[in-house]
């Protein structure tokens, strides 16, 4: 035990000393480094003087590899390794303070003695990226140089660092046949090298994958059309080449550009399938494109209006399909259980008052928050192994739906209500709604009072969370709440609209809608809901009927689910009057966007008349202020005359 004991604690100090040296070697090599460049440039500028005599003066071996450099546009490394920094510190510790003429007289020798070419030990890859940084400012770019590199990619990918290099040090240059030689050159010809020289097994070195990922990131920000498109493909094929943490980055990129408003549908397309491709890589890079896709859209959503919510709707089911799987992916349910367990914990603090006095009641009544559950009904109502995490989003849900039962803040539990019934929908689950949605209408005062007539148009119902206060008691809205009300009831009853028992079921909603709209006096009101009465009268007329030529009693589970096998939804009463009703529904919403446009360009118009104006006044007034100069210096001009005249 003992001898093990010294053993470790000897093995540990010769660790200790080994990262020591590599430390010390480190902080020479960044305080030496930049002289050293200096003298690798004086020589290059030798080695064109005295090429040809310094190549016949080189052994074979090293003839040779002079040759293969001077094929490249970047000189040469100078390199060592640490050995040579133990033996040499003490020599070169003053080498700061050596001379020009001494520099030049040693890179001379160096080239006559064939000592041109040192390389750099691999252990410290900071070194060489800071190496190759230097070296590539050395670099002229002009197209002779571009055309050279071009041919070198597809041949060798030992040119690939230095083109990174060079691409993201001239970034910014002011020639624009050179800036878009070096744009085609990365998103042409870069794509082609990785696919020929590299694969998931055989990937670059990390310097390489940091370059390629600083290559890609600014386009993938700010470019736009098909430069964007070429970007999102170039970003595909190094995806599978780059690290965890490159990856998070372009994955955060990718996200970005799918829930950008400015992004044209190819390159929303083309940046999914990108996320798509690569989450099929393994468990843990599907969670991770995941889970930065579901970040876009929270960040995202903060901005709910009637221009952007189409395009946050399509980013809804885009990320969701990340996460279907035919299995139990562990990574993914992990995620899905902590974001839900997350939402949970945001409803509970809310709750509380008595722990969280100073928590905010509306935190959870904003769009991110609700956009958040829906995105999450729709993950569940496609991912069957995820259908466990049905009971908890539930719960949530439908207590945030009562969180607040004000009349501005019907529009929100809707919201919820519609997301609840998606997910009743596609997993076949039971999901108690009825209720919520009467106490909508009935619990409300604003439904059992005149309201006052009002010119306002419509209110789009899907774009708000909450309605403004000047339709508060205004019968428009009254009239839109309800509507929204009778179809959402619609929506969510004909899901059992074949079911054997639905004239059971919607007996108590019979009951509690005839009472209400017999005390009601609001024609604006009471006419909707004696409407819906009659048709689930019909439905359930229509049940009766079809149950009454069937022989078997509620103990055959098996012929009970075979009720109306054959009989598709959509032919029932309560199934026609969904449709019609869905159909009335994407008639307005295509009337709202419209009229939506229209507002906008004629805002936008309004705007670029009075910026016009601002600038004419602005033009008018100068004018006025160089008349009324020129005047005055008239006036001068003849005042000095008569005093001369005096």
């Amino acid at each position: 035990m003992l001898h093990s004991t010294n053993h470790l604690r000897a093995s540990l100090k010769k660790k200790t000393s080994e990262m020591a040296g590599l430390k010390r070697a480190k902080k020479f090599r960044q305080k030496h480094l930049p002289k050293k460049l200096e003298n690798v440039k004086k020589a290059r500028k030798l080695a064109d003087k005295y090429g040809k005599r310094t190549t016949k003066s080189l052994k074979p071996a090293a003839s040779a590899k002079a040759e293969q450099t001077r094929d490249f546009d970047v000189p040469a490394q100078e390199l060592f390794n640490d050995a040579d920094l133990k033996n040499k510190s003490n020599s070169n510790a003053n080498s700061d303070a050596d001379s020009d003429s001494d520099a030049e007289a040693e890179a001379k020798s160096s080239i006559e003695g064939g000592d041109l070419m040192q390389y750099i030990s691999d252990d410290d890859e900071d070194a060489k990226a800071e190496e190759q940084a230097y070296l590539a400012e050395d670099v002229e770019i002009d197209l002779t140089v571009i055309k050279k590199w071009r041919k070198q990619l597809v041949r060798k990918s030992d040119t690939l660092p230095t083109v990174l290099t060079a691409i993201h040090t001239r970034s910014e240059t002011t020639n624009r046949d050179i800036e878009q030689q070096l744009s085609d050159l990365l998103l042409e010809v870069v794509p082609k090298a990785l696919e020929t020289h590299f694969t998931p097994t055989n990937a670059p070195t990390h310097p390489v994958q940091k370059q390629l990922t600083e290559a890609v990131l600014p386009l993938l920000s700010s470019a736009d059309g098909s430069v964007l498109v070429r970007a999102i493909s170039l970003a595909s094929s190094v995806l599978p080449l780059v690290s965890e943490r490159e990856q998070k980055q372009l994955a955060k990129a990718l996200a970005s550009v799918v829930v950008r408003m400015s992004t044209s549908d190819d390159a929303r397309l083309a940046a999914f399938d990108a996320m798509k491709q690569a989450s099929l890589l393994n468990d843990k890079t599907r969670a991770l494109f995941a889970k930065q896709g579901y970040k876009a859209l929270v960040r995202v959503s903060a901005r709910t209006n009637t221009h952007t919510l189409p395009t946050i709707n399509l980013a809804k089911n885009l990320f969701a399909t990340l996460f279907e799987t035919s299995e139990v992916v562990t990574p993914v349910y992990d995620l899905a259980f902590s974001e839900i367990r997350q939402l949970a914990l945001h409803l509970k603090s809310a709750l509380d008052r008595t722990k969280n006095p100073g928590y905010d009641l509306q935190v959870c009544c904003t769009w991110p928050f609700v956009h958040s559950l829906d995105f999450w009904s729709r993950v569940l109502s496609t991912a069957s192994p995820l259908q466990p995490l049905i009971h908890p989003l539930c719960q949530v849900t439908l207590r945030t739906s009562t969180l607040v039962t004000t009349v501005q803040y019907i529009p929100m539990r809707l919201h919820l209500v519609q997301s609840l019934i998606r997910l009743s929908r596609h997993t076949q689950v039971y999901i108690p709604l009825s209720p919520v949605l009467l106490d909508t209408v009935m619990e409300t005062s604003c439904f059992q009072k005149q309201a006052k007539p009002s010119t306002l148009q419509r209110p789009d119902l899907e774009s708000l969370l909450h309605v403004p206060t000047m339709y508060l008691n205004t019968s428009v809205y009254q009239s839109t709440a309800v509507s929204a009300f009778v179809d959402l009831m619609v929506d969510n009853l004909c899901l059992y609209s074949k079911h054997i028992a639905f004239p059971e079921l919607v007996a108590p909603i019979l009951a509690r809608l005839r009472k209400f709209a017999r005390k009601n006096t609001l024609s604006v009101v009471s006419k909707p809901l004696v409407e819906l009465c009659q048709r689930l009268e019909a439905n359930s007329a229509y049940i009766l009927k079809q149950r009454a030529n069937e022989n078997f009693g509620p103990k055959d589970t098996n012929n009970i689910a075979k009720f109306l096998q054959d009989v598709d939804w959509q032919n029932t009463p309560l199934g026609k009057e969904a449709v019609a009703r869905a159909k009335v529904r994407e008639i307005q919403r295509q009337l709202m966007r419209e009229q939506a446009e229209a507002a906008k360009a004629e805002q936008d118009d309004q705007d670029e008349q009075d910026s016009s104006d601002d600038d004419s006044g602005s033009d008018e007034a100068e004018m006025e202020d160089e008349n009324e100069n020129e005047n005055e210096n008239e006036n001068e001009y003849e005042n000095e005359d008569e005093e001369e005249m005096e």
